[in-house]
């Protein structure tokens, strides 16, 4: 038996959270690689690179849940420590 093949791409988000919207290949960490990776998982990885970028431990950010995350930049955007027009992928 073949296997069938998939036309569709998948997202390669793995942080525990659900996919949600639609999937696209995006270059990530600065240009250096192309993933396949859906809207939900992309707004996720920026908040993770901008709580980074803001000067939080990036162990402590990954091993947080979303929940964390998304209160702690919403806390460092309310301060001004983040600006969430200038995200990084």
């Amino acid at each position: 038996m073949s296997e069938e093949v998939k036309d569709e791409p998948e997202c390669v988000w793995k942080l525990d959270t659900d996919c949600g919207g639609k999937i696209e290949k995006v270059k990530m960490f600065k240009g250096q690689i192309a993933v396949s990776v859906c809207e939900q998982h992309l707004k996720e990885h920026k908040v993770i690179m901008a709580l980074n970028a803001a000067g939080c431990d990036i162990d402590k950010v990954l091993a947080k849940g979303n929940e964390w995350r998304t209160k702690e930049f919403d806390s460092l955007v309310a301060a001004g420590k983040i600006d969430p027009n200038k995200l990084e992928t």
